[in-house]
């Protein structure tokens, strides 16, 4: 542990200079020993470009390892990149799957774009019961994005499905 909070410390500049090569080989070494937290910082490294040419084909990868070992911010950017094909080709069912992983362990942005999936109908059948549901799970969850969009798609549907939907977010709350 105490080489992931070094890693962490010249990365973020915590009480050392800040040195995004040295934090690159140290995500790198912790990643190929499967990190799940190294990779999906690798990831974003290569996504952003931080310190490294950007390579979304290389993002992808290292969100998609992090991903596989459970972690929900990598499932999370994933999602997105199967979304808007960043890196990887447009697949709206990988896209909704990932987003489903992370949003069923309480990571509020995955909770928001899914129920957009729902409020859209990309990938899904069109469910604003389900998209309101999730979209309050988000703003449990402190999603400030969520509850603007909550407010939109109240205005577009019924008292009943209303009650639905807030019965529908106790059994989400469940998993």
């Amino acid at each position: 542990m105490p080489k992931t909070i070094l890693h962490l410390s010249i990365n973020m500049d915590f009480g050392v200079p800040k040195n995004v090569g040295k934090a690159f080989d140290l995500y790198l070494a912790a990643a190929q020993q499967g990190n799940p937290v190294a990779q999906c910082n690798l990831a974003s490294m290569y996504f952003a470009g931080s310190g490294i040419p950007r390579n979304f084909s290389e993002a992808a990868r290292w969100f998609q390892a992090a991903a596989g070992l459970g972690d929900a911010a990598a499932q999370h950017n994933l999602a997105v990149m199967y979304s808007k094909g960043i890196g990887v080709a447009v697949d709206y069912n990988k896209a909704l799957g990932f987003e489903r992983l992370a949003a069923q362990q309480g990571y509020s942005r995955a909770e928001s774009d899914l129920a957009y999936f729902y409020e859209t109908g990309k990938g899904v059948p069109l469910d604003y019961v389900m998209a309101y549901a999730w979209y309050s799970r988000a703003i449990a969850g402190g999603d400030t994005v969520a509850s603007n969009r909550r407010k939109s798609l109240a205005r577009l549907i019924t008292p009943k499905q209303l009650r639905e939907a807030n019965a529908l977010v106790s059994q989400l709350s469940a998993h």
